[in-house]
């Protein structure tokens, strides 16, 4: 394990793209937090991470006006910003997406519509002829094609957001896993088979502090105890016998 501190502000569970991403910002927004991602694993984004199809979307699919519509546009700029940046191998390798035949035009036509007015940088309709201009060996009645669309290997992308965040001054401990955990507004309790105690205190206020402690190599974490399947919180059992009273 590397770099787990005694005591920090902010933990993050996963070192993955996610969690090294979430420190990374938070760190860019408030340096004055002490912060650790906890990873399992021997490295970072040994998880998902290291494991996906690697393509940077440029946001034909999802709705226009919607949160993940703006999000993947804005993120794959943002993307393709940070890979220069940091010298990380990609690609704007470009997408096909083909009717094959006249009853799929009209699926066609909504992608082509969605991706106009979340501004696709790029995009454009190719007539049959024009397919294989783009690509020889497909075939179809006419296509959409996306020039921005990209390829990344995120596992090195989520190595440089590590990078970012031990440059911040926050730590990244790998072999540090989380066996269990409790969330308490007390002060920290201390135990005496602990090692390593990180007492946490809530970014967002929302929450209660979560206290961490480690065993070794292992780190320990308590929540509390899960509610049985299908009982609510007690405000909510009153709200839902008040309901039945009005009926």
């Amino acid at each position: 394990m590397a770099g787990a501190p005694d005591e920090c502000d902010l933990a993050v569970v996963g070192g993955g793209i996610v969690g090294l991403a979430v420190t990374r910002e938070l760190k860019r927004r408030r340096p004055d937090l002490s912060a650790v991602v906890l990873e399992a694993s021997p490295a970072v984004a040994g998880g998902q991470t290291g494991a996906n199809s690697g393509v940077i979307h440029a946001g034909i699919y999802y709705a226009p006006g919607s949160l993940k519509a703006r999000l993947c546009v804005e993120g794959a700029r943002e993307m393709y910003d940070f890979c220069e940046q940091h010298e990380i191998e990609h690609e704007r390798c470009g997408k096909l997406i083909v009717a094959r035949d006249d009853g799929e035009l009209g699926r066609l036509d909504e992608l082509e519509r969605r991706g106009r007015e979340n501004q696709v940088p790029g995009l454009r309709r190719l007539t049959a002829g024009e397919i294989a201009e783009v690509e020889p060996h497909c075939r179809g009645v006419a296509a959409l094609h996306s020039p921005n669309t990209g390829i990344v290997d995120f596992g090195a992308v989520a190595r440089a957001y590590a990078g970012d965040v031990r440059a911040g001054g926050g730590a990244v401990a790998t072999g540090c896993g989380i066996e269990s955990g409790y969330s308490s507004s007390c002060r920290a309790i201390t135990s005496p088979v602990s090692e390593i105690r990180i007492a946490l205190t809530p970014v967002v206020p929302t929450s209660s502090p979560t206290r961490l402690k480690r065993r070794g190599r292992r780190t320990r974490a308590r929540t509390p105890a899960p509610r049985p399947c299908g009982t609510a919180p007690r405000a909510e059992r009153r709200r839902r016998s008040s309901l039945r009273r009005r009926r």
